[in-house]
């Protein structure tokens, strides 16, 4: 599960074109692994009900920036 946000720049939404440009966008990233054992794939309104509760998490994270931050050294990858 990921959820990407970013700030508004400016007071203005941010778009791809003002990273194409240059103009940096400070963004927040959110991942979460979901087992698969977890998940109800046998059962379709069971699966529609998973991804509707997941939606519904991420649109609250993003409007109320419920992130947690980690710093890491990215050369560990």
């Amino acid at each position: 599960d990921i959820t990407i946000a970013a700030d508004d720049v400016d007071g203005k939404q941010p778009t791809f074109s003002m990273i194409k440009n240059g103009i940096p966008v400070k963004t927040k990233i959110y991942l979460r692994r979901i087992p698969m054992s977890t998940l109800p794939v046998n059962d379709e309104k069971k699966s529609a009900q998973f991804l509707n509760e997941l939606f519904k998490k991420k649109v609250i994270r993003i409007k109320f920036r419920q992130f947690f931050f980690y710093s890491f050294d990215m050369n560990i990858f």
